[in-house]
């Protein structure tokens, strides 16, 4: 049976339950957790937590990375203090897309929920004052890849022998449908905006951040049309890094529940990232 990733997960057992001390940026002045704070309890309950000492680390001494394809988080409208500590619940598991019947990729997938107790930084406090709520949650897809190889060596289709599956049992459909916005019949409906990435953008990587694409994507919206509500989902698709200095745009299609939008890089026909906010 085929299921989409975030299916896949939903079928697996939380791995991983951290606790996390909140930032003051983690929330919002409504009290609604961001897309960092969801970032962070993934990082913590999945990469630093389950995957620390995990097999997959003798992969990557072998040269094979899971590198970031696709994200997307889901938020809650309950309000947390910026004081309170967030409870992270992870889950990983490993799966395999195919085409024409044979392996095309392997992928790690990757989800924390995320928990804390109703209430705000300031008074008056909600009715349900101390109540566990969910607050959101965030999805990480990533394909497993030999990114120092030689251009025709990077694809993966086999993990070496570490004690797992060579090839996951899990069968998964990727989803394409986030790329569609960047077909050329919808050129005519997008608003452009330039984007220059500086040091500011990039991580110890050396590309500009993951986290940076959806955070100027909901800028340009807000100096697009003025919507200052923050999503209450998104989704975004990675096909190439960018750099510090590169001059990009992002063309955007507004719509009154979705914006979608895709980001190019002069000389170059396909976009680097693709993605829709959802209000």
């Amino acid at each position: 049976m085929t299921l989409t990733p975030e299916q896949a997960l939903a079928q697996t057992d939380v791995v991983a339950s951290v606790s996390l001390p909140m930032r003051w940026e983690d929330v919002d002045q409504t009290g609604r957790v961001t897309l960092p704070a969801l970032a962070s309890a993934l990082g913590e309950a999945c990469w630093r937590g389950y995957l620390k000492d995990h097999p997959l680390r003798e992969c990557e001494r072998q040269g094979i990375v899971a590198i970031q394809s696709r994200m997307s988080a889901r938020f809650s409208d309950a309000s947390v203090s910026a004081e309170a500590d967030l409870e992270c619940e992870g889950r990983v598991t490993l799966a395999r897309t195919e085409r024409d019947g044979d392996v095309h990729r392997l992928l790690l997938l990757l989800s924390v929920n995320v928990y804390g107790p109703s209430s705000r930084t300031y008074a008056p406090q909600p009715d349900n004052h101390g109540e566990r709520v969910w607050l959101g949650q965030t999805f990480q897809e990533a394909v497993f890849t030999r990114p120092f190889a030689e251009r025709g060596a990077r694809r993966v289709l086999a993990l070496p022998d570490v004690g797992l599956p060579v090839v996951p049992e899990t069968l998964v459909a990727r989803d394409e449908a986030l790329l569609d916005v960047a077909s050329p019949r919808f050129s005519s409906q997008f608003i452009t905006k330039d984007v220059t990435f500086g040091r500011v953008h990039s991580d110890a990587n050396q590309h500009v951040n993951s986290l940076v694409y959806p955070r100027i994507f909901e800028e340009k919206v807000i100096e697009i049309d003025g919507r200052t509500d923050s999503p209450r989902a998104l989704s975004m698709t990675f096909r190439k890094p960018s750099f510090v200095g590169e001059r990009a745009s992002f063309r955007i299609a507004l719509g009154e529940d979705q914006v979608s939008g895709a980001l190019y890089v002069e000389g170059e026909e396909k976009p680097r990232v693709v993605g829709a906010l959802l209000y």
